[in-house]
Parts: C-alpha cells; sequence; structure tokens
C-alpha cells in the first residue's frame, strides 16, 4: 500500500516535466532535478524526522544513534508566480537505542527504521512564508541482539520482541516569521495510519510545535554564521487512548539554518518512550548530543 501511495504521488508530479528549467531574473523556474537544501527542513526537536547524529543520557549509558536523511528529488516553480515552490522527495532513516558501549562494542538494544517520501508547498512573501508537508511513511520498530542476554538465551526483562509496524500519512502545516538573521516558526499537524500493529495502537496522532533561532547574539565561526535555537515539539499517540509526549531541545548550531552545518544542544524528553518496541512505557531523561546536517 504504501509502494502504491508514492507512485500515486510521482504520477501527479509527471506533467510538471513538461515544463522545462527558465531563468527568470535570479530565480530557477519550470522543474529542477536535485534543487539542493530541502525546502521543508526537519523539525529539531521531533523524534521522527531524519537525523545524523548522536545524543546521550545524562546519568546512563544509554544513547541514541541516528542515520538518515530527507531529500529532494524534484522542484517545481511556476514562471507566472515565483513566489511559489513545490518539492517531490523521498525520507529514508532509522534511529537506535544502545545501552552500553563497554569495549567499544554498542549493545543496540532497539531500532526503529522508516521510509517513504513527502511533498512540499510553499507561498513566500517578504519577511515570512507559509510551507504544507504531506510525508507517506512506513514504520517497522524491532529488538536487536543487545536485548538479548547470549548466556542464559533470554531476552532482557523477559520482554520479547513485540511485532510493530505503521503504515501512515502525516499532513504538517508551518508559518515562519523573521528576516535573514533570526525566524520564528509555529507548527501543527496530525497524521492518520492505514494500518498498524499492533491493533491497539491509536491511528489519530497530532503534533504542534515551535522553533526559534538567532543569528544575532553569535559572530560567524570560521566565516561561517552561528545560530542559537530553541525547539519544542509535543505530539500526542499512544496504545488505546492518546497519551502526550514533551521534546524541549536547545543549542547552537554552526552553519547556514537552512543549510548544512552541524548543531550541538541539550534535550529534555517526557512522556512516552519514543523507542517503538517501549510504545506502552513512560520514561523522562535528559540528554546532550549533535546533528549534522547534510543536504
Amino acid at each position: 500500500m504504501t509502494r502504491q501511495c508514492l507512485l500515486l504521488a510521482f504520477t501527479l508530479t509527471l506533467p510538471l516535466l513538461v515544463a522545462f528549467p527558465q531563468i527568470d531574473g535570479e530565480r530557477l523556474t519550470g522543474v529542477v532535478l536535485f534543487p539542493g537544501r530541502p525546502l521543508f527542513s526537519p523539525l529539531p526537536a521531533s523524534p521522527e524526522e531524519p537525523r545524523l547524529g548522536l545524543r546521550r543520557e545524562f546519568g546512563s549509558m544509554r544513547m541514541r544513534l541516528d542515520i538518515g536523511a530527507a531529500y529532494d528529488i524534484l522542484a517545481y516553480q511556476p514562471a507566472s508566480d515565483t513566489s511559489i515552490s513545490f518539492r517531490l522527495g523521498a525520507e529514508l532513516f532509522a534511529f537506535a537505542l544502545t545501552t552500553s558501549y563497554q569495549g567499544l562494542h554498542l549493545q543496540v538494544d532497539a531500532v526503529d527504521g522508516y521510509f517513504g517520501g513527502h511533498l512540499v508547498y510553499q507561498q513566500r512573501r517578504a519577511a515570512s512564508s507559509t510551507l504544507l508537508r504531506l510525508r507517506i511513511l512506513h514504520l517497522s520498530s524491532h529488538f536487536i541482539d543487545g536485548h538479548f542476554r547470549l548466556e542464559t538465551k533470554t531476552w532482557i526483562d523477559g520482554q520479547i520482541p513485540r511485532p510493530y509496524s505503521r503504515d501512515c500519512a502525516e499532513l504538517t502545516a508551518a508559518y515562519t516569521l523573521g528576516p535573514v538573521d533570526w525566524s520564528v516558526m509555529l507548527y501543527a499537524g496530525f497524521l492518520h495510519a492505514w494500518f498498524v500493529r499492533p491493533a491497539d495502537m491509536t491511528r489519530f496522532n497530532t503534533c504542534q510545535g515551535v522553533v526559534a533561532r538567532t543569528a544575532r547574539w553569535i559572530g560567524p565561526v570560521l566565516g561561517r554564521p552561528t545560530n542559537l535555537y530553541l525547539a519544542d515539539h509535543f505530539m500526542l499517540s499512544g496504545v488505546g487512548k492518546l497519551s502526550g509526549t514533551n521534546i524541549l531541545e536547545g543549542g547552537v548550531k554552526f552553519g547556514e539554518w537552512d543549510g548544512g552545518g552541524m548543531k550541538l544542544y541539550v534535550s529534555y524528553q517526557s512522556g512516552m518512550e519514543i523507542y517503538h518496541q517501549y510504545y506502552d512505557v513512560k520514561r523522562n531523561n535528559v540528554g546532550i548530543g549533535f546533528a549534522l546536517d547534510v543536504w
């Protein structure tokens, strides 16, 4: 079903391919292949967005390892209105829970993997923009060998792997206000899953959040801009009934805010566990990490 939805989204863009890129002033209009930086950058505090990095929890050996990216493949901008843009892209990413790294050997406990695609619409104005993103995603969650005791041939805490998967559509709207050196983004969205396993998972989830950043308080580092940022992401999901999870993240990004660079951050998570093999466990924690924005 997921492949059929992605094929449908791609098919709907085929009529755009008859419009070849043309230079209109300083803007490229028509269809562009591999346009570069994403139109809708991954939300910093959301646990279900592509990242490339590592986060270590304070007071434990638990770490989150993120691998993956979102990539815009096709861009379209009509010559009649260059304030409007469309993007079609792919998303493939995973995050893993590691519980130990003794002897330079990571004990990987659980992994959540995602793959799918997105369609993004943007309307630009003088000092603001409106964004709308539709994502079609498949999620699959698994316990790994770090959750298994070889000595006793048993699963840790007696918790055996639970088949978990989800096919869903997610629609998120965002409004960004600010000039080049600062901005505030407000966003909200909802997710509907047409397939979930186990069956008692909620099919309708919501999220909302804010991202604020400024390049005014810290000067450039080695010729590149530096941004301080604060992001908060709140989502409702759960088993049988909706439960809230909140993630607050703050830090500094070296590099352009919408371009490549590196984030160093501290974050606080409260509510339901983000690793879906532990979908019915509540947990609070504080951690420090880094993320590379590669596009």
